[in-house]
């Protein structure tokens, strides 16, 4: 772990955020490092799906975890790695989180490691969350399911954005999947989770013109990370491989993704000595 100092001295002076987090970057004693950078901005929408946050290098206000009773039992035990979002998510209902685009931890995986062995039950454990996000305010999960109006407020708006992405994955009619996912987007237009959800809906049903286009989009959100970069640069090389936008940043992106600075090289070769 690094730059912990910077991390909580920006909660110390921004009461607004619960927590702050940034990149990890993976290696093992075997392979050494693994070459990319892994973790992104918080995604509401995404956040009972895929989150993109990362546990490794997060700070969090002492007085916010308690506040929200630290760690807390999910289906199957706490002995899960679903303990996790299940933290994050009702750190979101409180608070936001602040995400720094740099590099905050390198993180060594292990044969028998806990995190790889419970990923199962990690997927499994979906399912408890999201109804447990139901159970929380069942009164707007119905009318969202309904499409009913609702009220936005700034108390409940991260609670309809999660609940917007809760809907989306148990929707199996992809025409109310975007309506449910062009929701998310109008009331949080930056919410790269939702749009990166609506690019594949758009992919999976034939598409490939209106998901270029959302690609492309992705990638002039303001303050855009460069996490989100890799994914719609991915998104389109499957796409169309001859994309301009493609071509002119590939190179720009693979440096600025892949690569460590000087300092940080020097704190890998560190970490890959350590037995």
């Amino acid at each position: 772990l690094f730059d912990l100092d910077a991390g909580m001295d920006y909660l110390d002076h921004h009461p607004e955020y619960a927590a702050s987090y940034g990149k990890k970057r993976l290696f093992s004693a075997e392979k050494g490092d693994f070459n990319g950078t892994h973790g992104g901005d918080q995604t509401l929408f995404a956040m009972t799906i895929v989150p993109r946050v990362t546990h490794i290098g997060m700070l969090i206000r002492v007085s916010d975890f308690r506040e929200i009773g630290g760690y807390r039992e999910t289906r199957l035990g706490i002995d899960t790695a679903m303990a996790d979002v299940f933290l994050w998510v009702r750190l979101a209902l409180k608070k936001e989180m602040i995400y720094f685009d740099h590099l905050r931890a390198f993180y060594r995986v292990h044969p028998g490691q806990h995190s790889q062995r419970k990923i199962d039950t990690y997927r499994s454990e979906y399912d408890y969350l999201r109804q447990w996000l139901i159970d929380l305010n069942p009164g707007i999960h119905l009318a969202l399911r309904d499409n009913a109006p609702v009220e936005v407020t700034p108390a409940n708006r991260n609670f309809i954005q999660m609940m917007l992405g809760v809907l989306f994955v148990r929707e199996n009619r992809p025409e109310r999947q975007l309506e449910l996912v062009d929701a998310a987007i109008r009331l949080m237009p930056f919410d790269y989770g939702a749009r990166e959800c609506r690019l594949r809906l758009l992919l999976a049903t034939n598409h490939p013109a209106e998901a270029q286009l959302e690609a492309h989009r992705m990638m002039v959100i303001p303050n855009v990370t460069d996490y989100v970069r890799f994914i719609s640069f991915e998104y389109l090389r499957k796409i169309v491989p001859e994309d301009p936008l493609y071509r002119l940043a590939e190179a720009e992106l693979h440096r600025r993704f892949f690569h460590l600075t000087p300092d940080e090289e020097v704190r890998m070769k560190q970490a890959t000595a350590r037995k």
